[in-house]
């Protein structure tokens, strides 16, 4: 009987033991509304002080929701920015400054101001893109065309996704959509048949410029890759999506060309424009207002562009804007004079021209035929400057005094020739 009792008890520990524990489930909380959340107050009070009266709650009601809206019409109101923030002139940075270039006195980090209220990279510090599950297969694509044995390179295109679309891929994913790109692309600078203008392009969706420093610094930049012309597109989305002030950006592009030609010192640096956009974005975490990029971009391409004209000897300005708009674009010096004249602190998108949508829309995103038109054009300033680099070469080798020589030669009269 005790062995029964014994082998019982057992048996019941042991069902104890493997019975699976079932705790309370806990319920799943949904958000609540702000109306919600204000009329239950509203409710709690009333039954607290029984004698209020139905008169008294619809007021106290209906002040509520005028509360709201007005809270809700601030938050979602433009607020035009500022033409410029830029508080210091960056053109007059040497290229030869060997990486001085340190962000210690820019003025603030922060599109809107201040160092906190934004999600900007350091674009003097190298920093690989795990942005997205892809980058690094997009990279080591980068990689494998950067070592490859190209023979002769002209150019080597750098950048973010509308570099990459060349290559018919974005985030490292082949594109139907981007097939006809690609094949543009191709024609124009990787086929030997037809053109003499050899180049690669080396860009990864969502990018920014301390991405684009990381993968020069990790394999797209290798000793056998020398091409004469290394052409930059980065920068938009430090601006757009990482909220960094034009003074950030400048310095990172900046530095992006410095570190080439301290690797390359006989190329020439392209610096193309940030792509146009008339996006008005939400800015992030306490400030919670719209912000107008294109005067920001417009600031930053002006500095670029004086840049380069001071330091011409090695760099080159790229104004892509004007294949995007329907008509002419004002230079930033006109406009700072029209808002003088107008009196206006600010601008917004109805002071400039619109974009020609079947080539860009108004995020700043390339169509197909908007990669095409782009491609024409680069391909003319391309061979234009390299035109100009064959002359500059021939006249320091000497060649070019054989010519005139040559010509002289060819061109004197003699005493009876002469009319």
């Amino acid at each position: 009987m005790s062995g029964n009792n014994s082998t019982t008890m057992e048996m019941e520990m042991k069902s104890l033991y493997e019975k699976k524990i079932e705790y309370p489930q806990i319920p799943q909380m949904r958000p609540v509304g702000v109306f919600e959340n204000m009329y239950q107050l509203i409710m709690a009070y009333a039954s607290y002080y029984q004698h209020i009266t139905g008169a008294v709650l619809v007021t106290l009601l209906i002040l509520g929701v005028i509360l709201v809206l007005n809270l809700i019409a601030v938050i979602s109101t433009k607020t035009p920015v500022a033409f410029s923030s830029i508080t210091h002139d960056y053109t007059d940075v040497k290229y030869y400054s060997k990486f001085d270039l340190l962000l210690k006195d820019v003025d603030h980090w922060c599109l809107l101001g201040g160092n906190d209220d934004c999600t900007c990279d350091d674009p003097t510090m190298p920093l690989p893109g795990y942005n997205h599950h892809n980058w690094t297969k997009a990279w080591k694509k980068n990689r494998e065309i950067a070592r490859k044995d190209h023979g002769h390179v002209d150019v080597v295109f750098l950048g973010d996704q509308a570099i990459e679309a060349w290559n018919g891929r974005l985030s490292g994913i082949q594109l139907k959509s981007l097939k006809q790109v690609s094949k543009v692309f191709n024609d124009k600078f990787n086929n030997k048949n037809e053109t003499e203008l050899q180049g690669i392009a080396l860009g990864i969706a969502g990018d920014t410029i301390a991405n684009l420093y990381w993968r020069l610094m990790h394999g797209e930049m290798p000793e056998q890759l020398d091409p004469s012309v290394w052409w930059i597109t980065i920068g938009g989305n430090d601006l757009a999506f990482g909220q960094c002030s034009e003074e950030v950006v400048i310095l990172g592009i900046l530095r992006i060309a410095e570190l080439i030609l301290d690797r390359r010192p006989s190329a020439t640096i392209v610096i193309n424009s940030l792509l146009p956009s008339r996006t008005q974005l939400k800015t992030m975490k306490k400030r919670r207002i719209k912000l107008d990029l294109w005067s920001s971009i417009q600031a930053i391409n002006d500095q670029l562009k004086k840049f380069c004209e001071k330091n011409n000897v090695k760099y080159k300005f790229f104004d892509s804007t004007e294949i995007f708009f329907t008509e002419k674009l004002k230079s930033v010096d006109e406009l700072k004079e029209e808002m003088k004249k107008k009196g206006k602190k600010s601008l917004t998108n109805k002071d400039t021209p619109s974009m020609k949508i079947e080539l860009i829309t108004n995020d700043g995103k390339l169509t197909p035929k908007g990669h095409i038109a782009w491609l024409n054009v680069i391909n003319s300033e391309l061979q234009r400057i390299l035109t100009d680099e064959l002359y500059i070469r021939w006249y320091e080798e000497g060649i070019m005094n054989d010519i005139d020589d040559l010509f002289d030669d060819s061109f004197t009269f003699t005493d009876d020739a002469q009319p």
